[in-house]
């Protein structure tokens, strides 16, 4: 997999699959989304709505790219003629 050299490929901080998997694990996504909602809550009301929904459309923004993709690389693929095998 091209992607786990690590540093010296694509400054990633991992050398292989395990590493990346226990990295993957820290990266605590729904935590932080709930830490900022409840700071966003502490805001004055205005604000904190206007802030939740920029927040919410730019995370949106960034998120339907990854979504297009993993789409896109979920579809089903054709097995060319010549490799497919009888079951």
């Amino acid at each position: 997999m091209a992607h786990n050299r690590g540093n010296d490929c694509h400054d990633y901080p991992f050398m292989d699959r395990e590493q990346m998997l226990k990295l993957t694990e820290m990266l605590d996504v729904q935590a932080l989304l709930d830490d900022t909602e409840a700071c966003i809550a502490q805001m004055p009301t205005g604000y904190g709505q206007a802030f939740r929904y920029i927040m919410h459309r730019n995370l949106c923004q960034q998120l339907l790219r990854y979504h297009q993709l993993a789409k896109w690389q979920a579809r089903p693929r054709t097995v060319p003629a010549a490799y497919a095998t009888k079951a």
